[in-house]
């Protein structure tokens, strides 16, 4: 019985032929996921491209508008056209994007208290007096509102 089984060949091109199926589905299927993936990083690749891009262009207006108040004048306020958000907002429409759109702010940073000029450079070891009497006076007027 058992020599007529092992020479039975009837179902073995069946079982070939579902093998070969198989190993073609499985590549098949293996081939579509990286080609999925390869379309996602190559899309994810432009849109970082894209953005970077748009960014740099928000900057490169800003400072181009920094560079023209330079050169109408010596001094900085509030009242000029890099501290008004409507203004660098009209600047910005003149740049077309085809998705999206940029923001930019401007602030003044030497306007702010310097919190590191409070003690001498290098050794910080002495106060420096203006500084010391400006946070002690804005401390005090600080102190009411919080009891």
């Amino acid at each position: 019985m058992l020599k007529r089984i092992c020479n039975n060949n009837r179902g073995i091109a069946l079982i070939i032929t579902l093998s070969i199926i198989t190993v073609l589905v499985v590549t098949t299927l293996e081939l579509n996921r990286k080609a999925r993936s390869s379309i996602y990083v190559s899309s994810a690749f432009r849109e970082r491209i894209q953005l970077k891009q748009m960014a740099m262009s928000g900057v490169h207006a800003a400072i181009a508008l920094l560079i023209k108040d330079k050169e109408d004048s010596d001094i900085d306020s509030i009242q000029d056209d890099w501290a008004n958000p409507k203004k660098t907002e009209e600047l910005l429409m003149e740049l077309p994007f085809d998705f999206g759109s940029v923001r930019v702010s401007i602030v003044d940073e030497l306007g702010k208290i310097q919190v590191n000029s409070l003690v001498k450079f290098p050794d910080g070891l002495a106060f420096n007096e203006s500084q010391r009497r400006m946070w002690e006076h804005f401390l005090n007027l600080a102190i009411p509102v919080l009891d």
